[in-house]
């Protein structure tokens, strides 16, 4: 995995792609979020997971569909950080306005 780096940012902070996997869970939280926390005391933690494993796959393929995908971030470290952090995120989303807090909700465990 080759992480990138933010412009004034140290890598250990945030990276391009623990931004864009925030992005994408932000943006699935916006379509899917008051749902999820419905579901959370009525199914088990198993189908939790599932449903943020399938969560996670349908945020990752609308990316790379998207209009702007060029391909120049590591789609493994947006899959490794998103993995990470998604399901903390999905369970109390936050809005970001700071790359430390990013950092820490999406990890980049490789770096």
């Amino acid at each position: 995995m080759k992480y990138h780096k933010i412009r004034n940012v140290e890598e250990s902070v945030c990276t391009a792609e623990q931004k864009i996997a925030y992005n994408i869970a932000w943006k699935l939280d916006l379509s899917y979020g008051d749902e999820f926390r419905k579901d959370l005391e009525r199914v088990t933690a198993a189908e939790i997971d599932n449903a943020v494993f399938k969560l996670r796959d349908i945020g990752l393929r609308n990316y790379k569909q998207s209009w702007g995908y060029k391909k120049l971030y590591d789609i493994d470290g947006i899959f490794a950080a998103l993995n990470a952090g998604l399901k903390n995120y999905l369970v109390k989303p936050f809005i970001a306005t700071r790359y430390e807090q990013i950092g820490e909700a999406f990890p980049a465990h490789y770096i």
